[in-house]
């Protein structure tokens, strides 16, 4: 289990917290019934509570910032959680006149 963090509100597993950063996870998942490798949630509705539990956690994060017990999970500048595009609509830009 990923140690808990400032404004992280449930303690996801490397795997969850990888998913949620990036889109992907590696390893088969044993904790649920359908173990589908490279997705550590029960189902849909489960990824995105735990979305919207730790959102600001994610979103929190500094470009480069490493996550301890979580390979790969860092952001590059500019990059934004693989959740966030997923759950959230992006701020559309006024065109000009």
């Amino acid at each position: 289990m990923v140690t808990r963090k400032k404004n992280q509100t449930t303690t996801l597993s490397g795997q969850q917290t990888l998913h949620l950063l990036r889109g992907w996870s590696l390893g088969v998942n044993t904790e649920y019934e359908h173990g589908h490798i490279g997705y550590p949630f029960r189902d849909a509705a489960h990824r995105r509570q735990l979305w919207l539990e730790n959102r600001e956690f994610f979103l929190s994060l500094k470009p480069g910032q490493r996550i301890p017990g979580v390979f790969g999970g860092s952001l590059k500048k500019g990059e934004k959680p693989a959740a966030q595009k997923d759950y959230e609509k992006p701020k559309r830009k006024s065109k000009p006149i």
